[in-house]
């Protein structure tokens, strides 16, 4: 009885062996490894708070057909034709799109770059495309570069800004070929090529170049003209969060929009100075409240402005107002871009954070427009 006992637990543990292997992931699709020491710092799922950030992985599928045509304003040199073996480049970068405020979409800018090998013929546009759009009342709180191995909270790919991008590009992919001659009747469309692969989220880029006819589309029909036939993307993992919602359980840096500076324990009191060990921050929320208490991470000590002053303490009651802060949220641009930055209130008295006059300091009513009193909240993961 006992030897047959023992059967049944080997024929068990094969064939959950067996169950487990037939089960691991497929290394075909692209899911890039996450780096768990940077995500540990803040839970997926925080019961605790409001805020809840989720990883998923989304996919991005293709771009087809773009052709440079000078009915578009993204087109910003072209020429007619190139006749001849043509130089070419291009760029393309994977962003999360900021400037409507709702920070809920996926975008590529897809930038192309031709230059005739014997001539002074060249063609230079982009094209925007949206691939992705979060769930409503959910923001994209940043995206994995695989090529960097790290998070971005702003975009992926190539980095430069278009006009400086269209500045020095100097430095081609690769050449490729005269296409040859159009007919009376008919056009030649020319040879569609693969460009090697420039990105690890990249895994195609079809291009058609020189062209039997004029290679600069004046209708936006593709046909017979220069044109990207095709660009296949891989899947990216991005964390998904809720609007405003910023602070869980993990460490913080708050940094002055006015003065650069970072708020950072000295002793018992709170000031202002360059980041270091004593500018790291745990917001916990005060139960269902919009309230926070802020407590340095190398001391475990609350900020508080009970005597009217920014001071710390390690045991503050559990009660005190002066030691509960609100962020309110402040729009403001950067650039063509929407951010946010916070402003800091106790709920005691109503008092600010703020480095109008260089010191770090409170005071209520503080005028909307200070800088002084605007924070940026940003977490360590990234």
């Amino acid at each position: 009885m006992k030897n047959y006992s023992k059967m049944r637990l080997r024929i068990l543990a094969v064939f959950f062996l067996i169950l487990t292997i037939s089960c691991e992931k497929d290394d075909s699709i692209f899911y890039p490894e996450m780096d768990t020491n940077a995500i540990k710092e803040k839970p997926l799922v925080n019961s605790n708070f409001v805020a809840k950030r989720t990883f998923m992985q989304i996919s991005l599928g293709s771009i087809n057909n773009l052709c440079p045509n000078t009915r578009d304003a993204e087109l910003f040199e072209g020429s007619t034709e190139f006749r001849g073996p043509v130089k070419v480049t291009r760029l393309v970068k994977l962003y999360i799109d900021h400037c409507d405020g709702s920070q809920d979409k996926i975008k590529s800018r897809v930038y192309i770059y031709m230059k005739g090998v014997n001539s002074n013929t060249k063609l230079k546009q982009s094209w925007v495309q949206t691939h992705y759009t979060a769930p409503q009342g959910k923001r994209i709180g940043s995206i994995w570069d695989p090529d960097n191995q790290r998070w971005s909270t702003y975009s992926i790919g190539y980095s430069y800004s278009d006009k400086a991008q269209a500045d020095r590009f100097d430095e081609f992919d690769q050449t490729l070929p005269e296409a040859g001659w159009e007919g009376p009747f008919w056009c030649n469309d020319g040879n569609s090529y693969k460009l090697t692969n420039k990105y690890l989220f990249e895994t195609n880029f079809n291009i058609i170049a020189d062209t039997g006819k004029d290679d600069i589309s004046v209708d936006r029909n593709c046909h017979c003209d220069s044109k990207i036939n095709n660009i296949t993307l891989n899947n990216v993992v991005i964390s998904l969060e809720e609007p405003y919602e910023y602070i869980g359980t993990g460490s913080y840096r708050v940094s002055n929009r006015h003065s650069k500076n970072y708020l950072k324990q000295n002793g018992n009191t709170a000031t202002v100075g360059n980041y270091d060990v004593l500018s790291d921050w745990i917001f916990e929320r005060v139960n269902n409240t919009k309230y926070y208490r802020i407590k340095s991470k190398k001391h475990q000590t609350y900020l508080h402005a009970e005597y009217g002053r920014p001071e710390l303490l390690e045991n503050v009651p559990i009660g005190w107002h002066s030691a509960m802060w609100e962020l309110e949220p402040v729009e403001a641009f950067s650039g063509p871009c929407r951010i946010t930055y916070f402003r800091i209130r106790c709920r005691h008295r109503g008092l600010y954070l703020h480095t109008q006059y260089g010191p770090l300091w409170l005071m209520q009513n503080v005028p909307k427009g200070w800088y002084s009193a605007m924070w940026s909240i940003s977490d360590l993961i990234y």
